[in-house]
């Protein structure tokens, strides 16, 4: 690893103040029931067009990261053409007829954005993104490690010069991320940013002038997933750590972060977060084990006086150990039962009350009396110390995955204070609005005081001054309303240590490109958050030994030609220094590395490394390929988030023909672009809806509009929603936390009939046009997509919530509008 290089329900909230396309879809399962006069079922609805994409790639900038910037800067092109020229498709098959063929900037009355009939753009040309950058390094954490200026979550707005220099990308937003805005009828209210690209070529450039500034020199211990919570996520983001008593605790707020969230983040648009990680995330919990998860991110664990000065657990100060004293072990129960009552830390031997059964059990554990419960020298090297933590710690001082699944799906997350109880176990008591489904953000916060609980609060101001709520109250960081974006416009890919043959990518077929839940399986283990890692890979093992299974020994020839699958390396004699590969890949001659004695050279010191060329009894070794480790914490979110979750392989399963589909990252940008294409275009109704004689079916549709004191009669077609179905409508919002919204006006949207195989949608002159939305069956636009639901253009209002809600008539042979 790269330590070596510096220690220092009635679900109403459609929210979406559009997709980008005028199409609404359900995504979720529509449960079968029998016919009934009260809603079966609802589903959040696309009504108008998102017409803004939010990127932000979290890239990993640690020792030995250069080389995959290389590619992702290489690949950067790609992703922002496929964005801003779509490719034009068979409406039939949802095969490419015309790659990037769909270009325009402006409004096109017949939604072809040139391209050629029989063909359809696979979505609308994107005219608004906004493309930040954040780092792995978010510095020590209240350690020993890692103390030098760090980037802290904040957006990376730097470049490298021809000399290696950092200089500023230019132009560049002044809180730090690039913004694509060319001239456009399709801006609407849109405020135009301060330096906008309007050319794909040049903001390319500064795209992987920005990737390839992120450089490889940042902290060894990763904290990818805690910068892009911290940047994005995170109600009041800290401005530092700091250990008082020998407890860490948060001061301060950073309103640098919250500055460049505000701007960076737009309420109304569909997010992106990419990870770039050749490592497993390293992220500790400052404030886990009473306040002293730090801890375990420091070289020398601290430890009481009776024990610190403790040889055994000195580290020698060379290259292989680097110095430093090792952390507690944990009990014997943990190495094979992580979940057993008796797993736990030998620290608390040293603390605990003696006249307790539980203590002795501590103190009487054989792996508590070794070496006064430490871990040998040859068994904690920093290096490799963030894997399999509970089993060989007995606590686990890093954040749960829920946090960042959570932070990436709920409306509501934890302030300071509700992330943990008195004991420092994480709780996350969800009690502040996530900034990623705000309404409206601020810009900076005041630390006061709540004069009840008397803990820290964060008074929040936007560029008006201070923020209030509706009866002028000052809201806080943590009290600001919630807006209207759905989860499923938010996505998270990975792009990490994980073998190529386990992801099976098809470049012609995006559906056979998805993962199921057995290749899963194969990723990350049945389920490895209960420590059951039954039918994984091999390769996807964490461990500084040889794994079961992979070939090993003097006898194994180094495989130095391409790997596609990443099948072929062998494991190696780590020296408990470094963990077994998932993939490697060669690198072309241009990124070779000669030989070079320097504990960052992955060859040096006569290591075994199968990224070595040439004789393994030599010491002299250059370095022909590169690798990834299992990056098994990044990717259990992306598992979490079911669709929403992207993974590729950061090891390229081509690396010298440069025009191949499979060349570099192009794998993964297709991947995430294909996804981000199924969100932002039409989408399917997972069966049919059973129209009665008329062609209606038995739904209403609800618009909860976005501002107070708005009418229904302001809008074509809307009706006004009274009685029962208001009153059980009401009782949904409030199940669903939707709180902040019952004062605002819920109005019917009217249902247009449409004959088979026609659209209400008003795009092209052969389509039927009517006000109100309508159910759409086999339109020769969506063969793909046999049933739908789509909105005539008038009947949009702009920051509308809209919730579909129908009888399900499975078997009946008529509809009829669903009544209280």
């Amino acid at each position: 690893m790269s330590m070596r290089i510096r220690l220092k329900q009635l679900a109403v909230a459609g929210g979406l103040v559009g997709g980008i396309v005028g199409t609404g879809c359900l995504t979720r399962p529509v449960q079968p029931n029998a016919p009934t006069t009260k809603t079966n079922f609802t589903a959040n609805v696309k009504q108008s067009a998102i017409d803004k994409i939010d990127l932000l790639l979290a890239i990993d900038n640690s020792g030995s990261m250069g080389d995959k910037q290389k590619f992702l800067a290489e690949a950067v092109p790609n992703l922002v053409k496929r964005l801003v020229t779509p490719n034009c498709v068979d409406p039939n098959t949802g095969a490419v007829a015309k790659a990037n063929g769909a270009t325009g900037v402006n409004e096109d009355a017949t939604g072809q954005f040139g391209c050629a009939a029989g063909s359809k753009p696979e979505f609308k040309p994107i005219v608004d993104i906004h493309i930040g950058v954040v780092s792995s390094d978010m510095g020590s954490f209240g350690s020993d490690s890692c103390v030098d200026k760090s980037d802290k979550g904040n957006l990376v707005k730097r470049a490298k010069d021809g000399t290696g220099k950092d200089v500023q990308v230019n132009p560049i937003e002044p809180s730090g991320f690039l913004a694509w805005y060319p001239t456009s009828d399709r801006h609407g209210k849109n405020p135009a940013p301060a330096g906008p690209y309007s050319d794909p070529a040049k903001i390319s450039e500064s795209f992987a002038s920005l990737v390839r500034g992120v450089g490889e020199d940042g902290c060894g211990l990763e904290a990818q997933l805690e910068s892009m919570y911290h940047f994005l996520i995170q109600p009041e983001p800290y401005q530092a750590i700091a250990v008082e008593g020998g407890r860490a605790v948060y001061k301060g707020i950073d309103n640098d972060v919250l500055k460049q969230r505000h701007d960076f983040l737009r309420t109304d648009s569909l997010v992106a977060v990419i990870m770039l990680t050749d490592e497993d995330d390293s992220s500790v919990d400052p404030l886990s084990v009473g306040g002293q998860g730090y801890a375990f991110m420091s070289s020398n664990f601290p430890a009481p006086a009776s024990v610190a000065s403790d040889p055994g657990r000195r580290r020698p100060d060379d290259a292989t150990f680097g110095g430093g004293t090792t952390a507690p072990r944990g009990t014997t129960a943990c190495a094979t039962d992580p979940n057993s009552a008796d797993c736990t830390s030998c620290a608390f031997q040293f603390n605990c009350n003696a006249a307790d059964a539980s203590c002795q059990k501590i103190k009487n554990d054989p792996n508590c009396k070794d070496n006064n419960g430490y871990h040998k020298p040859e068994d904690d090297i920093l290096n490799v110390r963030f894997q399999h933590m509970k089993q060989r710690f007995g606590i686990d001082p890093q954040y749960p995955i829920r946090r960042y699944v959570n932070g990436l799906q709920s409306k509501s997350v934890p302030d300071r204070v509700g992330e943990h109880d008195g004991a420092g176990n994480y709780i996350g008591r969800n009690n502040c609005t996530n900034p990623l489904f705000a309404k409206s953000l601020p810009v900076s916060a005041e630390e006061g005081v709540d004069p009840k609980t008397k803990t820290a609060i964060f008074n929040a101001s936007d560029e008006n001054g201070a923020m209030k709520d509706d009866k002028g109250a000052q809201l806080t960081v943590c009290g600001i309303p919630r807006g209207n974006r759905d989860e499923s416009l938010v996505f998270f890919a990975v792009v990490g240590g994980v073998p190529n043959d386990l992801l099976h990518f098809d470049p012609n077929d995006a559906d056979k490109s998805r993962l199921g839940d057995e290749d899963w399986i194969k990723i990350l283990g049945k389920d490895p958050q209960r420590f059951d890692y039954s039918g994984i890979d091999s390769r996807m093992i964490q461990s500084t030994q040889p794994r079961k299974d992979r070939p090993t020994g003097a006898g194994v020839p180094d495989f130095n030609g391409a790997d596609p699958g990443n099948a072929t390396h062998r494991d190696w004699d780590t020296k408990n220094a470094d963990l077994q590969y998932a993939c490697t890949f060669a690198l072309p001659s241009a990124l070779q590395k000669a030989y070079t004695n320097s504990p960052t050279f992955d060859c040096a010191n006569g290591s075994d490394s199968p990224l070595c060329s040439g004789d393994k009894t030599k010491t002299s070794r250059a370095q022909v390929r590169a690798k990834a480790f299992p990056t098994v914490r990044e990717l259990l979110v992306a598992r979490s988030l079911g669709d929403q979750g992207i993974a590729s392989s950061l090891c390229p399963q081509e690396t010298a023909d440069v025009n191949s589909a499979l060349y570099g990252y192009n794998p993964a940008v297709k991947a995430i672009v294909d996804r981000l294409a199924n969100a932002i275009s039409r989408q399917c109704l997972p069966r049919p809806l059973t129209p009665d004689a008329t062609g209606q079916v038995a739904c209403l549709m609800l618009a909860v509009l976005p501002d107070k004191g708005d009418t229904c009669a302001a809008h074509a077609g809307y009706k006004d929603v009274t009685g029962d179905v208001l009153k059980n409508f009401r009782e949904s919002q409030k199940a669903a936390g939707d709180s902040d919204k019952l004062t605002l006006t819920v109005c019917e949207i009217p249902q247009v009939t449409v004959a088979k195989g026609q659209s209400c949608d008003g795009t092209s002159p052969d389509r039927n046009k009517g006000t109100g939305w309508c159910y759409v069956t086999n339109d020769p636009s969506s063969k793909r997509c046999p049933q739908a639901i789509e909105f005539s253009q008038d009947s949009i209002v702009p920051g509308a919530t809209v919730a579909l809600q129908c009888i399900d008539q499975s078997g009946a042979g008529a509809g009829g509008t669903p009544t209280p």
